[in-house]
């Protein structure tokens, strides 16, 4: 598949068939495989995903032990940490997305409906324990903006309770897929969390030349996504 340089593509090779050895051939050579390099690799506590990547298991207690830290080192900075956190996150797990499109469809994830690539990310999303993804698109012709939902949001259960918004993480990975397919960048910020005692997660997502409007709405309006989204609507018609 193409990466994301354009000068850059990735290949994977596998081995279809093993020849017979040469009649000249004294000793046996075969390849080993991947797993005959490294067979004590769980002895070692190393986890292999679907992929045969490296990966590790995150419990909510890691989670935990972040956000305290950050409470008591930056309480200030945590936003604009997880937020560029996020970001760096959602541009890599777009090469997932593209990878799982093409071999699904034949398409890349711009080359699919709206509801189709919504979908792919709603899927990595349960596959990896995050929550039921929900995206509303329908203020889009009024308000300029659309809203994303988060039910059972892995991370806010794992913070525990605030006074504030925690999942700017989310918020961030959101930004950065959804710049992926809108060819532009869209910014995301949370309304309303589950911390703070809501049903669910909600982000409100604008391009970005709106991002001041949906700051001052956001510190505004306290949660209510139907004021934000009124704001915005009112901004836009203005």
């Amino acid at each position: 598949m193409r990466g994301s340089r354009p000068d850059r593509l990735y290949l994977c090779i596998n081995r279809t068939r093993f020849m017979d050895r040469r009649a000249d051939q004294k000793e046996e050579l075969l390849a080993p495989l991947q797993a005959e390099l490294a067979p004590d690799e769980a002895a070692f506590g190393i986890l292999r995903d679907a992929g045969a990547r490296r990966s590790v298991m995150a419990s909510p207690m890691f989670f935990a032990s972040l956000r305290h830290t950050w409470d008591k080192m930056a309480p200030k900075a945590w936003n604009l940490f997880c937020r560029e956190w996020g970001t760096k996150w959602g541009r890599l797990a777009v090469v997932d997305l593209e990878t799982e499109a093409l071999e699904a469809t034949g398409k890349t994830m711009r080359d699919l409906s709206m509801r189709d690539a919504v979908s792919f990310i709603a899927d990595y999303l349960t596959r990896h324990g995050w929550g039921r993804l929900q995206v509303d698109f329908s203020p889009a012709d009024d308000a300029g903006a659309f809203v994303i939902g988060l039910a059972r949001n892995g991370l806010a259960e794992a913070v525990g309770t605030s006074e504030v918004p925690r999942c700017e993480l989310l918020a961030g990975f959101f930004a950065a897929v959804f710049s992926h397919l809108a060819y532009k960048v869209i910014v995301v910020r949370e309304v309303c969390c589950k911390t703070q005692g809501f049903a669910q997660c909600q982000f409100v997502a604008v391009a970005a030349p709106r991002k001041q409007v949906l700051g001052k709405l956001l510190a505004e309006n306290d949660g209510d996504v139907a004021r934000t989204l009124a704001g915005l609507k009112e901004d836009r018609h203005a």
